[in-house]
């Protein structure tokens, strides 16, 4: 039996890994002469800062559109978002030390985050809901019935053997890069939510993440921010592992 899978790809990086994904996914289907669509079983979401998806090279493939969740509007600025953010009880302390001022900020959001990975954070905490609800729809689609009776069809015609046993539970797969503006800030609160949303299986999520080096390649004047960044994404990721005093499985070598 084919296991059920959420893959969910954050900012740039993420969302053309998930595009050439599932190109080869749907190939590989087309091999096998299968007619049933693109299984229902196999979740795919792009999450990013502007309306539409960026980044669309030849041959990296297409998601539909309801596979992918634009944050900001068209002509939304980010002191909206800071707004926004002040008027959430209670934000003080997750934002201190780091808030972004507005005033001195001149990057276009509906266009990305333009490799300052605050304003991705930002951004994450001041649209929890509606990432939150998006994540909801592909959690609920994978537990249909009807998606593990799908998979098992494909498991049938692919296998030539029948399905045995009952469904394992998904799978959770987090693709991003360390890096970016987006990707990186929307990172720990989408991991975050996952758990809060299926505590059985979403606790067990898998992370694909980009380093500093993939995008050396630019040059130096487009990767002035990705170590800065790498550095507070891991450095955060480290802190809510240790949360609360947590020792369990850490050695000092």
């Amino acid at each position: 039996m084919y296991r059920r899978m959420l893959f969910v790809g954050l900012g740039g990086s993420g969302g053309k890994t998930l595009r050439v994904l599932k190109r080869d996914l749907q190939e590989w289907l087309k091999d096998h002469e299968w007619e049933g669509g693109f299984p229902k079983g196999w979740q795919v979401l792009h999450i990013d800062t502007p309306p539409t998806p960026d980044g669309l090279e030849a041959g990296s493939g297409s998601l539909e559109s309801s596979e992918y969740l634009g944050l900001i509007g068209s002509g939304v600025q980010f002191s909206q978002v800071a707004t926004r953010l002040g008027n959430i009880p209670g934000s003080e302390r997750e934002l201190m030390g780091w808030r972004v001022d507005a005033a001195a900020l001149a990057v276009p959001i509906a266009m990305g985050a333009g490799q300052f990975r605050a304003i991705g954070r930002s951004i994450a905490m001041c649209y929890a809901k509606p990432i939150k609800d998006r994540l909801e729809q592909s959690i609920a689609a994978l537990n249909n019935p009807s998606t593990v009776a799908q998979l098992g069809s494909l498991y049938s015609q692919v296998e030539g053997e029948s399905v045995q046993g009952d469904a394992v539970p998904p799978i959770v797969v987090v693709v991003s890069s360390l890096a970016g503006g987006t990707g990186a800030g929307l990172l720990v609160d989408v991991c975050d939510t996952l758990r809060a949303l299926d505590p059985e299986w979403g606790g067990n999520s898998i992370a694909l993440l980009y380093t500093p080096e993939v995008f050396l390649g630019l040059g130096d004047g487009s990767v002035g921010g990705v170590q800065p960044n790498s550095l507070a994404a891991i450095s955060e990721v480290l802190n809510g592992y240790w949360w609360h005093g947590g020792t369990e499985n850490t050695q000092v070598p």
